[in-house]
């Protein structure tokens, strides 16, 4: 005789089959009043946008004169994991991401701090 898997074993044994349906019924239903269910979930983001603009700006000049000043700013804030920043015609974008460990509400008070010192 072949074997031929989990599945030719259930189509030859009904009971175990559906036995073994019942059991994941039953205990989905157990579990279900412990899950976290919410309407709104809340999501934290872990990352900060600084966006300037720079009207009728190059951007080799929005680089010069908005994103490497502030990155230079920020560059040695607590909590900071990475910078990234894009610099566009008329504006440029720095986006911070911040350590897991980290608050990030605090993160961004200290950014705002050093960017509006700018």
């Amino acid at each position: 005789m072949e074997n031929k898997g989990i599945i030719h074993w259930f189509s030859r044994n009904h009971v175990a089959a559906n036995f073994l349906m019942v059991m994941i019924l039953v205990f989905g239903f157990a579990t279900w009043p412990t899950l976290k269910k919410e309407i709104f979930p809340e999501t934290e983001v872990d990352a900060i946008n600084v966006t300037v603009i720079y009207p009728n700006a190059t951007p080799e000049e929005v680089e010069k004169g908005i994103v490497i000043p502030i990155e230079e700013a920020i560059q040695d804030v607590n909590g900071v994991d990475a910078i990234r920043s894009r610099s566009s015609q008329g504006y440029g974008r720095v986006t911070i991401e911040v350590d897991n460990g980290s608050e990030t509400r605090e993160v961004m008070d200290d950014v705002k701090t050093r960017v509006d010192a700018i």
